[in-house]
């Protein structure tokens, strides 16, 4: 059986690529830290999260200090009112 220029070529070819393919192979570690990523990712052995709580007593304190935001202003009274260098403009949507 006589092979071809070309057959030759691909022979060849293909005898370095295998060559290669056996350089580039991952070594014993990599590929299992690459499953743990990959399970990791896929939702696998989740770690339970913690939520850090916020003081309760702070978000009461702010409460207070905005009442006087929702109050609709009476007849005659100006619409901005001026506190701690900031102004503030009412509007009806501020009721909530």
């Amino acid at each position: 059986m006589v092979q071809s220029a070309e057959e030759k070529k691909i022979i060849a070819l293909t005898a370095e690529l295998n060559k290669v393919e056996g350089v580039l192979a991952l070594s014993n570690p990599l590929p299992e830290k690459v499953k743990a990523n990959i399970t990791h990712i896929q939702g696998g052995e989740k770690k339970e999260k913690k939520k850090t709580k916020k003081p309760k007593k702070n978000k009461e304190q702010q409460k207070k200090g905005e009442q006087w935001k929702k109050k609709l202003p009476k007849d005659g009274e100006p619409k901005t009112k001026k506190r701690n260098k900031q102004t503030y403009h009412w509007f009806i949507h501020h009721i909530a």
